[in-house]
Order: C-alpha cells, then sequence, then structure tokens
C-alpha cells in the first residue's frame, strides 16, 4: 500500500509583457528564413500591427496542447491515445502492438529516465485526470513476477480505453511548468485534462449516434517451404557446404514432396479477415439553473483484421450539478466502464507467460487445412479477459468572498483486471495449463482547495491557489498458473482453501501449481 500526503500552496502573478521580433509582421518570400532575435522591447515600444501579431501567435502557441475534437471524432478511435497521434507537439505516443484495446505507451515532453523494460515506461506515461479525478495505473511491480516481459500479466487492457470517447467534451495536455506544479507530483511526468460530458440547464436534449464501419483484409503474399529453401540455399553452399551440415537441415525443409510445407500457402485466408467495428450511444441532459444533470450510456466494439482480434467497452457516465444557494455548489460525477477482448492466439505470447518452450524445430505449416486444425485446438481453450473501472467525485464549492472560493471534494476511481487461461494439450505437448489473475488498483483522495484571484487591470492579475490533499493508492494482485492435469476438462486451478488444514493451498485434482 502507498500512501500520500500533499501539501500544495502556489501563488502567481500575471503580467502582459510582449516580446518583439522585427519579422513576425513581415510577408515571407519563397527561400526565404524567418529569424527570431533573443531581444525584448515593451509593449509601448511596438506598433500595434506587431503587438496584434505577437498577441496572435501567442495564442496559436498556447492552443496547440488542445485537441480538436471535430477532426479525430469522425474516427473510430477507443483508445485516446490515439487522439494525440499527430495532434499535440511533444508528444510520443508508441504503440507496440495493433491489437485493439492493447497497452500504447505516451510520453509527454521526452522521458525523465533510461527505459530499458516495459516497466521503465509504465513509469514515465502522464496522469490522465478526468474530470479532476487523477486515473491510477497498473503498478510496475507485476513484472517482478514474469520470466519473460513481453506483456503485462492479467488482461494487460490499457486503462486509456476505459474513458468512452462520445463523453468527451475537451481533452487537453498540460505541459506547462506552472500548471503541472498546481496539479501536484503525480502530474510529474505531464497531465492530461479530459472534461466530460455534462449537466446543462435548459431544455432537455436527446441524442443517440451510432457508426458501423468495416476493416478490410489487407492484401498479403504468403510464401511456402520452397520460398524458405531457396532462400537458405546460397548461405549453406558457400559456408557450411558439408555432409554434417546437409544432415542438420530442417527436416521440412529437405523433403519438397512435404504438400503441409511445399503446398499451397493459404493461411492468410484464416488469419486474416474483414472485421466489423461500431458504436452506438445516448446521451440526455438538462435541468434548471439550480440544478441540471447529465447522463450518457454506449457501447462500442473495436476490432482488427489479424488473428481474430476483438474489443467490447460498455460504458455508463452521469454528471449532476446543484445549487442550493447562491454562494454553495454541489456536483457529482461518476463513469463506469467494463470491457472484454479477445487476445491474439501469438505463440511468442504464449510461450513467454507459460516460461514453457517446446520442439520448434518444425513451424506451424502455412497449409490452410493444417492451420484451420491448429485454431479449432484454440476453440478447446479459455481466454477469458475483463476489466471494470469506476471513477467518481463529489465536489461542495463555496464562494467566500467575490474573489475567494473554497473548495472541498471526494475523488475515487477503481479499476480490477480478470484473467482466466486454459490451453489443452494438444497446444502443449501433451501437457495442459492453467492460470487465473485478479488484480485491482484503487485511488481515493480528500482535496481541499482555496483560490483567490484579483484582477488589477487589463493587463496584470494574481492569482493564489493554495490546498491539502490526502492521497492514497493501493495496488494489489492475485496470480496462480498450473501444470499438467489429469484430464482438459478441469479448467480450475483448485487450491484447498481450509486455512485451519495442514494442506492449505495445497493444489487439488492433480495439478502441478508453479509458485
Amino acid at each position: 500500500m502507498i500512501r500520500k500526503f500533499l501539501v500544495l500552496v502556489s501563488i502567481l502573478l500575471y503580467n502582459d509583457i510582449a516580446l518583439s521580433y522585427p519579422n513576425v509582421s513581415r510577408e515571407w518570400k519563397s527561400g526565404e528564413r524567418l529569424v527570431l532575435l533573443p531581444d525584448t522591447s515593451r509593449e509601448k515600444d511596438l506598433t500595434a500591427e506587431e503587438l496584434a501579431n505577437f498577441r496572435n501567435l501567442r495564442k496559436s502557441i498556447s492552443s496547440v496542447d488542445t485537441i480538436d475534437l471535430k477532426k479525430v471524432n469522425v474516427k473510430p478511435f477507443t483508445n485516446l491515445s490515439e487522439f494525440f497521434k499527430g495532434q499535440v507537439s511533444g508528444v510520443y505516443v508508441q504503440q507496440p502492438s495493433g491489437e485493439t484495446g492493447s497497452y500504447q505507451n505516451i510520453i509527454v515532453r521526452g522521458a525523465g529516465s533510461t527505459l530499458f523494460s516495459n516497466a521503465d515506461i509504465n513509469q514515465v506515461r502522464p496522469t490522465v485526470f478526468v474530470n479532476g479525478v487523477p486515473m491510477v495505473t497498473n503498478h510496475s511491480f507485476a513484472y517482478e513476477a514474469q520470466l519473460y516481459k513481453y506483456n503485462r500479466i492479467g488482461p494487460e487492457t490499457d486503462f486509456l480505453n476505459f474513458v468512452d470517447i462520445s463523453a468527451i467534451e475537451s481533452i487537453e495536455v498540460v505541459k506547462d511548468p506552472a500548471r503541472l506544479a498546481a496539479l501536484g507530483p503525480l502530474a510529474a511526468n505531464g497531465a492530461i485534462l479530459i472534461t466530460t460530458f455534462g449537466g446543462k440547464s435548459g431544455d432537455r436534449e436527446i441524442s443517440v449516434n451510432s457508426y458501423y464501419g468495416i476493416n478490410t483484409k489487407p492484401s498479403v503474399t504468403p510464401v511456402n517451404a520452397h520460398y524458405e529453401n531457396l532462400f537458405r540455399q546460397p548461405f549453406y553452399a558457400l559456408y557450411n557446404n558439408t555432409v554434417a551440415a546437409r544432415q542438420l537441415y530442417p527436416g521440412y525443409l529437405a523433403d519438397s514432396t512435404n504438400m503441409n510445407y511445399y503446398g499451397a500457402a493459404k493461411w492468410i485466408d484464416e488469419y486474416y479477415r474483414n472485421s466489423s467495428l461500431y458504436s452506438v450511444d445516448f446521451s440526455i441532459r438538462g435541468g434548471s439553473e439550480r440544478a441540471n444533470f447529465g447522463f450518457v450510456g454506449s457501447h462500442t466494439r473495436g476490432s482488427s483484421t489479424a488473428d481474430n482480434n476483438q474489443f467490447n467497452r460498455y460504458n455508463a457516465l452521469l454528471n449532476i450539478n446543484m445549487l442550493p444557494f447562491q454562494w454553495f455548489t454541489v456536483s457529482a460525477f461518476v463513469n463506469a466502464t467494463r470491457t472484454d477482448r479477445n487476445r491474439n492466439t501469438s505463440l511468442r505470447d504464449r510461450y513467454a507467460e507459460i516460461g514453457y518452450l517446446p520442439d520448434l524445430s518444425t513451424p506451424l505449416s502455412p497449409n490452410l487445412e493444417q492451420y484451420r486444425n491448429y485454431l479449432a485446438m484454440y476453440d478447446r481453450a479459455v481466454n477469458d479477459n475483463i476489466t471494470n473501472s469506476i471513477q467518481g467525485n463529489i465536489s461542495l464549492s463555496f464562494d467566500i468572498l467575490k474573489n475567494l472560493t473554497y473548495t472541498s471534494s471526494f475523488l475515487i476511481d477503481y479499476s480490477e483486471g480478470i484473467r482466466d487461461v486454459f490451453y489443452p494439450s494438444e497446444l502443449m505437448e501433451t501437457t495442459n495449463y492453467i492460470s487465473n489473475y485478479y488484480g485491482y488498483s484503487q485511488r481515493y483522495a480528500f482535496v481541499n482547495n482555496l483560490k483567490y484571484s484579483h484582477q488589477f487591470n487589463a493587463k496584470q492579475a494574481l492569482s493564489f491557489h493554495g490546498g491539502i490533499q490526502y492521497l492514497d493508492d493501493l495496488y494489489r494482485f492475485h496470480y496462480a498458473k498450473a501444470f499438467d492435469g489429469p484430464n482438459d476438462f478441469i479448467k480450475l486451478n483448485v487450491v484447498s482453501g481450509n486455512s485451519g488444514s495442514a494442506q492449505y493451498l495445497e493444489p487439488q485434482a492433480g495439478l502441478k501449481v508453479h509458485r
């Protein structure tokens, strides 16, 4: 368990001072470079045209950190990180896999430490604030329970999938050090501020939106053993043309009459398929000047053309605002999400999780019927990946004076992941495999802020922001795996649950439990 007690105080003094760049107001000519000289001028020394150009330049630079949702909402995104690709300067997005719902890495303004592993990357991701709630990520200690760290154990669904895209009204990437300091240590690696669908006074608004699309399979030219044999033969002839080397030549390449490898390579007809994706959402909001609400319910399905990969998300969001008195405001927000996904059938990922390497001297056959037989074995396997997530807050705001506001909030974020895996003995050289994972990450915080602001004139202002924040994080996971059960019908990792018995936590039903 990790507990943090924070005291945050910030004082901001703003003064509108303009910088003069002589060439800014002049039109560029073809092949000409713009050079910004490091000189400073007072506002009164600038012409009206130079001052207007500078202010427009400053506004355009500051607006780069805000995502234009009109441009990205027309695309069927399921992960928030896909919004930032090519849209925000200084934000690096890495997508290790095209698998829908899987992890995507985000780094803002460069890495602050060396990155040698997935655990290192997890430590430098920016914090995502949803309506002020800092979302908790999966802790990196789960990587320490793995021998091969290609993927984190568990469902490995990226937490950036937990916010429904249709419920987002604005996204802003914060890179300014002063604003990050006001957000606290959680924003040390940058911050992403998300505002969701909220309440609105006036006539009731009801909306139903949906889209449907098809991912078309790519055009791929497969090869068989004949191509591989032609590739290898020149190297053997040049560097290892001996009888002993020929005797060790791979058997599936040496026998050209084996149609499983030298026949037609049509495995792509099963691996790549046209896949459908869709989303449907319902929203309603309305109310009076004293109280209003907003609600969004949605279902989204994403899919890729490869390996029958699918991702499903079910989301419900409620936002309520009340004004009992002119000086007292109550706001509440709840966002609940459930996801499930079909993961890939990659040999590397499966063997890395199991920690077991079978005989790899003979690869999978490119023959269509042989590949179908291999997939039929997976039909008897189990690979369930489910995540549940909820974020919420309740905020009380008091207008003590005209420019003095006190706000007290309780924030909570909870997410859990469940994964059940069973591989039959046909896939494991007569040895079956079972693993069960349950883990959760939770965060709650009490935040009290006092804010004072005063506008001296149109160019100068004073802002004071002080507060106390209590933050409590808890990360926990349970993971067990077992091998070599008596048959392929027992798909549960069963141990003795009697804590008073000498056989407590001992495996049952003939399984060999790995600890």
